[in-house]
């Protein structure tokens, strides 16, 4: 998983679902979901656990990794909670990519 795919899979959950995103994540922290991910994108998880809640961060993280198994590719939520909680796996993975 990289940036694009996030983008893309960030595309594609239903309107309502995005504007709740982009306004808690603007209003609380100042920046959109594609800054976010644009510029840091280890720090996902973490922005939406503060500005969605735990339990809401981890739906999203259940909705990825379901689209992500439609995709083909099988990555675990702790896996996912890794990649976009830290600078240091993110670039991990992204050279094993």
């Amino acid at each position: 998983m990289d940036k694009a795919e996030l983008f893309e899979f960030y595309r594609s959950l239903d309107l309502p679902y995005r504007i709740l995103i982009e306004f808690r994540l603007k209003h609380k922290l100042g920046k959109s979901f594609e800054q976010i991910v644009a510029e840091e994108p280890w720090r996902l998880y973490p922005a939406l656990a503060d500005t969605l809640g735990l339990h809401n961060a981890e739906v999203f993280l259940a909705v990825l990794q379901d689209w992500l198994r439609r995709k083909g590719k099988s990555v675990d939520k702790e896996t996912l909670r890794r990649w976009l909680s830290s600078r240091d796996v993110w670039f991990k993975k992204a050279t094993k990519s």
